[in-house]
């Protein structure tokens, strides 16, 4: 169908159904504090889209929050339907995450009862400097390369005050440790890989990140009117295309490294210091032409 911008296209959603669930753990008492968040949804194979480098939240408008089990180990999932799978990612920062697939409910009313593996966590953990300096508040995601199991959705969290981080992870094989320093930042985000501890009994793998300092790229985005244009993004594009390799750091660019644009269409970006390349700005809508520079 070609679309034509003076037709209407009537949608007519279906109402929602939370996802109401109990969360028990092995013992079978109420799990509470556990984080529930939505990484699969069966409706014609859709599945989130992440930002590399801001939190970790489908970037779906409409895709479910995450929630929080209560004392009693509740939880509702609004946005859902009653009628498809769904496949939830229960986390409580002490255990290995899990993953939970929901099949289809009879009645919208029903709850599903969840038991929790609270298997024993593995620890990647290290600290982030810039040049040797600790860097506080920096956002680091852990994904598994080779999880049992099958694919797995990336683990995120924040340095401490001291740049350290420690975050539980499921098992494999390898990771991909990535770390993004805030927007305005002079350091380069960064990734590299991780390998668990060959040893018997290894708790955690050491994933300690030094980022080198970039070229900080500060601009404004306006619109076609010339006013400031808020929800832009930026990002820096190699010329040659080719992954940014220095020490053993893989550099992050295009897509795995992106700024938004603040309120007034300002942004900041470090780019890896001497490689040729663009910086590709996007609006915030597909209406809006991307524009390398």
């Amino acid at each position: 169908t070609t679309l034509r911008d003076a037709d209407e296209y009537p949608v007519r959603l279906a109402a929602e159904a939370p996802l109401r669930g109990r969360v028990r753990d092995a013992a079978g008492r109420p799990a509470a504090g556990v984080r529930v968040r939505v990484v699969r949804y069966e409706l014609g194979r859709l599945d989130p889209v992440y930002l590399p480098g801001r939190e970790l939240v489908p970037a779906v408008p409409t895709w479910p929050a995450a929630v929080v089990t209560d004392a009693a180990g509740r939880f509702a999932v609004p946005g859902l339907r009653f009628d498809r799978d769904v496949c939830l990612l229960l986390e409580d920062g002490t255990h290995a995450p899990q993953r939970v697939w929901v099949a289809p409910r009879k009645a919208a009313g029903d709850v599903v009862e969840i038991a929790a593996a609270n298997e024993p966590a593995r620890w990647v953990r290290g600290t982030l400097t810039g040049n040797r300096e600790r860097l506080a508040g920096a956002r680091v995601t852990v994904t598994p390369v080779d999880p049992a199991g099958g694919p797995a959705e990336p683990v995120d969290g924040r340095t401490d005050d001291r740049g350290r981080f420690q975050l539980p992870v499921p098992a494999a094989a390898v990771y991909r440790v990535a770390a993004y320093p805030p927007d305005g930042s002079p350091y380069a985000a960064a990734a590299r890989v991780v390998a668990w501890p060959a040893a018997a009994g290894a708790a955690f793998a050491p994933a300690d990140l030094d980022l080198p300092r970039g070229t900080l790229v500060r601009g404004r985005v306006l619109g076609p009117g010339g006013g400031e244009l808020a929800g832009a993004a930026a990002q820096f594009l190699p010329k040659d295309g080719r992954p940014v390799v220095r020490d053993g750091l893989t550099l992050l660019t295009g897509s795995d490294r992106v700024a938004d644009a603040a309120a007034d269409g300002t942004f900041a970006l470090a780019v890896p210091a001497g490689v040729d390349g663009s910086v590709a700005v996007y609006g915030p809508a597909n209406s809006y032409r991307a524009d390398p520079t």
